[in-house]
């Protein structure tokens, strides 16, 4: 099985990596990028305009699209296992995530700060798409991704391989996100745009932390949040020094 993806980021980065793209979809010329696909033995199709807005689903293609096998998913113990041997491991915990243009987000800024991981629950999330692949810019295929059934029993396994998890919620012992000490291996756990964190996962988190708001709204969307906390880790790793 296999996919359209879409978008002149999300399709170069497809092209580094060897054997991902079965069929580069082409609008207008580009003898760049069409020599690099026969390079490398991709078959290369013109398209319509209309062709390449019913394969995006009317997304936002540039002209320039490809087929590719799907994204594939790894189990919990692999993901542990690639990073184990990394002191400050940063694993991204999303429990319910909807959107596609969050979940891509996300995945840009784990790739912008060098968190190597993710977690999505196997049922009620959204999965590695097209759309995700367009909003991350290439960053879904360098990060990894596990899936699993429980998310909350993930937290404890989390915690038996060392890692502080730290939920972002909005509760009577929230503390300042800046509060945590993240020179460890880390675990953040990221909420449903609507519902957020489950109470069943915040309870067995280490801390629960928030983000101060001065202004009239009471909350950042969730990929802006997370795009914070991750620069505070960071910050605290490698401080800036003038």
């Amino acid at each position: 099985m296999g996919q359209w993806i879409y978008g002149k980021n999300a399709v170069n980065a497809a092209l580094e990596q060897p054997g991902r793209i079965e069929v580069l979809g082409m609008v207008h010329n580009d003898h760049k990028l069409e020599q690099k696909a026969k390079t490398l033995g991709i078959k290369v199709e013109r398209l319509t305009i209309k062709d390449a807005q019913r394969l995006s689903h009317n997304g936002l293609h540039q002209g320039v699209l490809a087929y590719i096998k799907d994204y594939e998913t790894m189990d919990l113990e692999s993901l542990l296992s690639a990073l184990h041997d990394d002191p400050y491991a940063t694993i991204v915990a999303l429990d319910g995530i909807s959107d596609p243009h969050n979940f891509g987000a996300i995945l840009r800024v784990c790739d912008a700060c060098g968190f190597k991981g993710v977690i999505i629950p196997n049922k009620r999330s959204v999965s590695l798409n097209a759309t995700v692949a367009k909003v991350s810019s290439g960053a879904i295929n360098n990060v990894m991704v596990a899936e699993v059934s429980s998310l909350a029993n993930t937290i404890e396994t989390l915690k038996h391989h060392g890692y502080w998890t730290v939920a972002t919620t909005l509760e009577k012992d929230s503390v300042d996100y800046r509060q945590p000490h993240y020179d460890t291996k880390v675990a953040i756990v990221l909420g449903n745009e609507g519902k957020g964190v489950s109470p069943l996962v915040s309870k067995r988190c280490d801390w629960k932390v928030i983000m101060p708001m001065h202004g009239v709204v009471d909350s950042l969307n969730v990929s802006c949040a997370f795009a914070v906390i991750g620069y505070e880790i960071l910050n605290q790793r490698h401080p800036y020094r003038r």
